[in-house]
């Protein structure tokens, strides 16, 4: 206990310096956090994403992204709404396409709709690591044909979901005054990530293919289905999205292969699947290079910074140190103190550390930077404190044996 009282009286006669060199520490843990947050987030999208590389496909981008088409109640699902921008019928050896519906739910006693976003079958057999089979497979036609099996998101917020069945109607997008039973089958293992076709350029990447939904800003959750499971509700589609990934037969040649990509181009871009797996690799490593020296080189400061303060402190203190050590306190006793002292330094990193943390979540900083917290923020963190208190408390404990205590105060006294 003596150990924290004296340590933190050597903090305290110089609070105003150490306490910079503590949010200098707390900025160097930020950066570390945020680069490997993101670093995350890039590598769980191409992970999920090189589920494809091994299929013939493109991903295909017509000039308008949305198409909104209200279907008919009589109509059934329009598994190709879109070939008025392209005509894939003359496309050759096509093995499936992989769209992307949009439905739109009222809940009662509630002002804004909640989404629901429908993928088609084959993408959901062609993407295991994102669509579990496991949980994916609870995700079919009910019987009753009214019933509506869906995945939800991160429910970060709880909003607007007390249970995991809720009775709703179609929204004022699709005039459905019809309801139908939402039957919640489980929450989706990739936190807010969900697969979206809403991007396209010239310089997309698989990275653009995945977006974290924000159910706090939105103020609603997000709700993920099947195409097969709502054959019979066609009336609640309200939109699609244009862009869709079309996979082909696997012994697809090169030149029926380039015949497509010259057909679809009539209409649109196109991007092969190697494509946007490579580019969004070549991104990921970009990116974490551009913020890793920045990281590095702020780190570097802090940990020199750290260093100096506490070889000073150790030298500014020698005196009191050495009278400790006549009166039967070792060095080694000594080093605790410097290291209560560090400790003292490191609960004004976490005190700061709790008051930004919920200013992250209030304004929603964490989504807006598509930042993905794992076990690894918490490994760096610590390595980070424990680089800092070894480099500090070497050179400290050096400083304290180079002179012996007599000789300490005798130079005192001169």
């Amino acid at each position: 206990m003596k150990f924290w009282i004296y340590g933190y009286r050597i903090f305290k006669k110089n609070r105003i310096l150490n306490g910079i060199l503590a949010l200098q520490i707390f900025i160097s843990i930020l950066l570390l956090n945020l680069t490997i947050g993101r670093y995350s987030m890039q590598m769980q999208s191409v992970t999920m994403f090189a589920d494809l590389i091994d299929y013939q496909g493109i991903y295909y981008m017509p000039a308008d992204i949305f198409e909104y088409e209200p279907v008919d109640q009589d109509n059934d699902m329009p598994h190709n709404n879109l070939s008025s921008q392209a005509d894939f019928s003359t496309l050759k050896k096509v093995n499936c396409l992989g769209s992307i519906h949009m439905l739109a739910f009222q809940p009662d006693n509630v002002d804004s709709p909640i989404d629901t976003i429908v993928y088609a079958d084959c993408l959901i057999d062609k993407l295991p690591s994102f669509f579990k089979p496991q949980l994916w497979q609870t995700v079919k036609a009910q019987e009753d044909g009214k019933t509506i099996p869906v995945i939800i998101l991160s429910n970060l917020f709880k909003n607007k979901v007390t249970s995991s069945r809720m009775l709703v109607r179609g929204s004022q997008w699709t005039n459905t005054p019809e309801y139908r039973m939402v039957d919640i089958k489980g929450k989706s293992h990739t936190g807010n990530l969900y697969l979206d076709f809403s991007s396209s350029g010239s310089g997309i990447s698989c990275l653009d293919l995945f977006t974290v939904y924000n159910d706090r800003f939105k103020q609603s959750p997000l709700f993920l289905t099947r195409e097969s499971a709502i054959q019979s509700i066609a009336p609640y589609i309200f939109a699609s999205l244009s862009c869709q990934m079309i996979f082909f037969e696997p012994d697809i040649s090169e030149a029926d292969m380039q015949y497509n990509i010259t057909q679809l181009e009539k209409t649109g871009s196109v991007k092969t699947f190697s494509q946007l797996y490579q580019e969004g690799l070549e991104t990921t490593r970009s990116d974490s290079s551009s913020l890793l020296s920045v990281v590095i080189c702020f780190s570097a400061v802090s940990l020199v910074c750290s260093i100096s303060m506490t070889v000073l402190n150790t030298l500014r203190y020698l005196p009191m140190f050495s009278v400790y050590y006549i009166c039967g306190c070792r060095w080694r006793n000594c080093a605790w103190i410097i290291l209560a002292y560090l400790l003292c330094m490191f609960a004004v990193v976490a005190a700061a550390a709790l008051i930004f943390w919920p200013y992250m979540v209030i304004k929603d900083l964490l989504f807006s930077m598509q930042i993905l917290l794992t076990g690894y923020n918490i490994l760096a963190t610590v390595a980070m404190l424990l680089l800092v208190v070894a480099l500090a408390l070497i050179p400290a404990f050096v400083a304290l044996k180079a002179r012996s205590p007599m000789q300490i105060l005798r130079d005192k006294e001169r």
